[in-house]
């Protein structure tokens, strides 16, 4: 697994009730994602991918600020969910 300083394939995480998917393969390092959330989102200064950052600690984005960051990026490496509620159908 990697790291920050050296994050490899997909990653994800939850801001608030929203996951965060990213796929570093697919991301080409256009940086949009980090101009508009740099509280989520970074880039590696290896290759210039994203990073997902540690949100725990920041207060979490808003859902619409997530998807227009999703939106905002040009190789559509950036997905959301719904935070799994634990509901079984």
């Amino acid at each position: 697994m990697g790291d920050a300083e050296n994050p490899v394939g997909d990653a994800e995480t939850t801001v608030g009730d929203t996951g965060i998917r990213v796929d570093r393969d697919r991301c080409m390092g256009s940086g949009q994602c980090t101009l508009f959330l740099p509280d989520v989102f970074d880039q590696s200064e290896d290759d210039g991918k994203v990073v997902l950052l540690d949100t725990a600690a920041s207060d979490p984005a808003s859902a619409a600020a997530l998807r227009t960051a999703v939106m905002r990026c040009p190789s559509g490496a950036i997905s959301l969910r719904p935070r799994d509620s634990g509901v079984t159908a």
